[in-house]
């Protein structure tokens, strides 16, 4: 256990330098007047990818700890968690894993995007994947499918 917890922060610390130097010549370009990339993390993950540098990489989700992976940890970018294999989707906040004729959930990423009810730090009231307002769109009722389940 102790030599895939290596694994991870090393990967993670990877991940972060490549982003540094993707930004600095991002920066270097945009003096130029070019537009600089929104989504360099994205670009840096791919990298990963496809240097196969991703961990707990397989199709499944993982059911129970993750290996590698302490409570408490923290992440910057959503694409973190797919890289280390705690959160395989980059928009979806529910991943699952089908056991049987059962689905549960193995993680759910709160990204802030919805109106949840928080009374305590501790506590969250996810209220569903999809069918979330935006703009002038009203609040649609979940369907019971994929994450939902």
């Amino acid at each position: 256990e102790r030599g895939v917890r290596t694994k991870v922060r090393e990967t993670l610390r990877l991940f972060h330098a490549i982003v540094r130097k993707l930004q600095q010549g991002e920066e270097s370009r945009s003096k130029s007047k070019l537009n600089p990339s929104k989504r360099i993390h994205l670009y840096a993950a791919r990298i990963l990818k496809e240097r196969g540098k991703y961990i707990n990489s397989s199709k499944k989700s993982i059911k129970g700890p993750v290996p590698g992976v302490e409570v408490g940890d923290l992440f910057n970018f959503r694409i973190e968690l797919a890289i280390v294999g705690l959160h395989r989707h980059l928009q979806s906040g529910i991943d699952y894993l089908n056991l049987g004729h059962k689905t549960i959930a193995t993680s759910i990423v709160a990204s802030g995007g919805y109106a949840n009810d928080v009374d305590s730090s501790d506590v969250l009231i996810y209220t569903g994947q999809g069918g979330n307002a935006s703009g002038d769109k009203e609040p649609e009722d979940q369907k019971l499918e994929r994450g939902n389940l």
